[in-house]
Parts: structure tokens; C-alpha cells; sequence
């Protein structure tokens, strides 16, 4: 399958909901600008659309499968399995039963008989069943799924010692992984490592959680009724607002946007095919897919992993 190298993350779209007692997601969505958003993005070449049941309880799932209803052979769809709401509460199962007993109500979501990337969503080291991957190759054997893979979990750590083995032992064949210019520790050993093995490689998060797009200053306040970053340590929120701002030179020295510098920097990554930046907007998809044409020179890289080394650290 041939990506785009600028695809498009679902998990926003989705909306807000409740989890846990909690809110869940990135604020108010207008799901008539979704739409456009999405039908706008494969218009203009976007051909890799990646979302999860767990997004909005399946609400993106049914807005990409309303954009893609005509044009489903233009798209390379991803979804995951493994997380769920039950009773409004966060749940996980990655066993063989429950991929099976669950694969057709994301097939009906999306209003498509097969998946083209069908991945297990962010286990953990405890949580992760090797039953879950014989469902996966049984799914892939019968024609659903093209193909089959692994959303690696945030931490880094934990994806090397046991997940980057699992590749190789299961024949993974696609990996989402968190990577941007503040969780960047992938690129010592995990990156080289998918490389060696032709695995795929999504990049996730590419702008963390929206504060490498320059819309976040110290004193913003998110929505409390729709956003989870309202939910964090204020600690946490200005520790990101000043990582991020170190990077502010990018963006300026390449005279594009920062999150197009944040995407570029993620491309600038040899084994990466594709990122997924979230977009709630046509606005905001547009700036996105101008970031496939920038190019880092050394001097540039070398700068950034200077940074990261010295002042973001290992994991964020």
C-alpha cells in the first residue's frame, strides 16, 4: 500500500464525551465541517485516514465512513481494536475473543466489508494478549484486513524492550508510534530497528496533544466541558508550552508555520511513512499538507537533537 506522507488523524473529529467521570476529547466539533474537512483532504490527495472505535464511542468511525462512502477504493483506511468505552467507563481488551467478536461493528461504522490497516490500540506490557495477533492473522487470512499491526503505548521504554521484539517474533507489518520534536527518543534505536525489519511506521502525535502548533501560550484555558487538556496539572501545561516554544527557530528558519514544522521534522525521518496530524478544520488540513515539501538540512537536525537532548529529555 502507497500512503500519503501527510495523512490525517481521526481521534479529534470524534467530539468530546464522558469517560471515568471525566471529559474525553479536544473540544466542541461541527460535524458538517468535519465532513468537508474530510472529503476536502482526499480531494486534495490525503489517502490515509486513521480512527478507533474509541474516538467519540465511534463517532469518527461513522463520519469516515460517511466522507468515504463514495470513493472507498481512493482510501487506505486504518482503525484499531482494544479500547472501548463500557458503562462510560475507559475499558481494554486485546484477547482473540473480543477482536473477533468486534471487528464487523467498526465494518459497519465505516460502511465497508474490509479494513486496510487493522491495529491493536496502544497495549500495554500487561494487557497484551498473543491471542489478539492470531486474530489479526486469521482476520488478514479471510480477506478483512489487509494488512495488521501495533499502535505501540506513549512510552518509549516500554515499546523497546517488549513491543519491538514482538515485531519480529508476530511479522508485524505496521507500527503506530508517538513521535514529534518532544517525544523523540524513538529515533536512538526504535526507528532503525522497524527499518531493518520493512515494518511500516505511522507517526502518532505529531504535534502532542496541539502545543507544537504555536496555538498555545501560557495562559490559555481549555473548554472544561469538551477538552481533556483541562483536565491536566497546570505544571504540565506551561512545562509544554516552554519545551515547545525552544523550537520556535524551525519554524522561522524554513518561514512556514509551526505545525508544518512539526510535521516536516517527522518526515525528515527516513523510516516514517506517513503522520497523522489531527485537523478539525479544512483550514487547518490545508496548512497541514504543506508541510510534505520541507526539507531539514544537517545544520537544522543537528540543532534540534541538540535541544532534545539537552532540555526536553527522553519522554514527555
Amino acid at each position: 500500500m502507497e500512503v500519503s506522507v501527510v495523512g490525517l488523524g481521526c481521534w479529534g473529529i470524534g467530539g468530546p464525551m464522558e469517560r471515568d467521570g471525566t471529559i474525553s476529547g479536544y473540544g466542541q466539533v461541527d460535524d458538517s465541517e468535519s465532513l468537508r474537512m474530510l472529503r476536502r483532504s482526499l480531494d486534495q490527495g490525503v489517502n490515509f485516514l486513521d480512527t478507533a472505535p474509541w474516538y467519540g464511542d465511534g463517532h469518527s468511525e461513522r463520519l469516515v465512513g460517511q466522507a468515504i462512502r463514495d470513493r472507498r477504493d481512493e482510501v487506505i483506511v486504518s482503525t484499531k481494536v482494544g479500547i472501548f468505552l463500557k458503562d462510560q467507563r475507559y475499558t481494554s481488551d486485546y484477547s482473540g475473543d473480543y477482536i473477533m467478536a468486534h471487528y464487523e461493528d467498526s465494518l459497519e461504522r465505516l460502511g465497508t466489508d474490509y479494513i486496510d490497516v487493522y491495529v491493536l490500540h496502544s497495549p500495554e506490557t500487561g494487557l497484551y494478549q498473543p491471542s489478539g495477533m492470531v486474530a489479526l492473522k486469521e482476520l488478514k487470512r479471510r480477506g478483512i484486513i489487509r494488512s495488521y499491526g501495533i499502535s505501540f503505548p506513549a512510552s518509549h521504554a516500554e515499546s523497546e524492550s517488549f513491543f519491538l521484539p514482538l515485531c519480529e517474533e508476530e511479522e508485524v507489518e505496521v507500527v503506530q508510534l508517538r513521535f514529534n520534536l518532544l517525544s523523540w527518543s524513538a529515533r536512538q534505536r526504535i526507528l532503525p530497528r522497524l527499518k531493518q525489519l520493512d515494518v511500516g511506521v505511522v507517526c502518532r502525535e505529531p504535534f502532542f496533544f496541539g502545543y507544537l502548533t504555536g496555538r498555545f501560550t501560557r495562559e490559555t484555558v481549555f473548554d472544561a466541558t469538551s477538552d481533556v487538556r483541562s483536565t491536566w496539572p497546570r505544571e504540565r501545561h506551561l512545562s509544554l508550552v516552554e519545551a515547545s516554544e525552544r523550537f520556535d527557530f524551525v519554524h522561522h528558519g524554513l518561514a512556514c508555520s509551526p505545525a508544518q514544522a512539526a510535521l516536516g521534522y517527522c518526515l525528515s525521518q527516513d523510516q516514517v511513512a506517513t503522520t497523522i496530524p489531527g485537523a478539525m478544520t479544512t483550514a487547518e488540513m490545508q496548512d497541514n499538507l504543506e508541510a510534505a515539501s520541507l526539507e531539514f538540512d544537517p545544520p537544522s537536525i543537528r540543532r534540534i537533537e541538540k535541544i532534545q537532548e539537552q532540555f526536553v529529555g527522553t519522554e514527555f
